[in-house]
């Protein structure tokens, strides 16, 4: 998920030519860049430019090795989902993707035609598994908001914006909530956290934030830990506050403490 497009979230550079800048800097230094190549690229890119070797080759003159893996290891022999996925590689592979593909149909894979029908399975995924475990992917941030407040309000019968047990997903690097001796050392844009309790809900800057006791769900083992949520993240239709609202905030709190 690496872009190389200019972008003012990281200070208006190219955040692979950063990369390997940084890197550059040091002594007989390696990168090693992971990824999958189904994946989405970034955002306003056809392909993942860290994970072209041709393209790292000739931008950076660098000596590069690839190795791809393919032994699945967290599937069951006969799963659906596996069965589906590897058709859908394939296809990606020879490029081939041209429509919708249409899946064959296991007991662990089911098509939903009713729309009653998705309340029912969220029901008994809930019962067999867990919340935890199940999980809805969606097309894009603004339905997940409307399934995400549906689920909350018709299912499990929830009716405050937020509660304890909450997952919510990090969108912004964290480097101070954590104590020094945390294993994480920092909570990551990206990072899973669970709400463990409530400690209040205040309105400051024009914005909503809940003062709250979380845990990372990665390092459950860890002590909780005392943080700001941004309440008005949660319903946005993209995937984090807009550079316009963050600018805002960021110039009120600079009038108030005189920055």
């Amino acid at each position: 998920m690496i872009g190389n497009q200019t972008d003012s979230t990281f200070g208006g550079n190219a955040l692979l030519d950063d990369l390997i800048r940084y890197v550059d800097q040091g002594i007989n230094c390696k990168v090693l860049l992971i990824g999958d190549v189904a994946q989405l690229p970034p955002v306003g890119l056809s392909v993942s430019p860290a994970l072209v070797p041709e393209e790292l080759k000739m931008r950076y003159f660098k000596e590069i090795f690839q190795v791809e893996l393919k032994e699945v290891v967290r599937q069951a022999q006969e799963s659906g989902i596996l069965s589906n996925a590897t058709v859908l590689r394939r296809l990606l592979e020879l490029d081939q993707v041209k429509y919708s593909p249409v899946f064959d149909l296991y007991p662990d894979l089911v098509r939903l035609t009713e729309k009653n029908d998705l309340e029912e399975a969220l029901n008994s995924a809930f019962l067999d598994y867990s919340i935890e475990d199940s999980v809805v992917i969606l097309r894009s941030n603004k339905r997940a908001n409307i399934y995400n407040q549906q689920i909350r309000n018709r299912i499990l019968w929830y009716e405050d914006e937020i509660t304890s047990g909450d997952h919510l997903m990090v969108v912004k690097n964290n480097y101070f909530a954590l104590p020094k001796e945390s294993k994480a050392g920092f909570i990551a844009n990206g990072d899973q956290i669970v709400i463990k309790r409530i400690l209040s809900i205040q309105e400051r800057h024009s914005f909503r934030f809940a003062k709250v006791e979380a845990n990372l769900v990665d390092y459950s083992d860890e002590p909780e830990f005392e943080t700001l949520l941004l309440l008005d993240c949660i319903h946005l239709d993209g995937p984090s506050m807009t550079y316009s609202d963050g600018n805002r905030l960021y110039k009120s709190l600079e009038r108030e403490y005189a920055i």
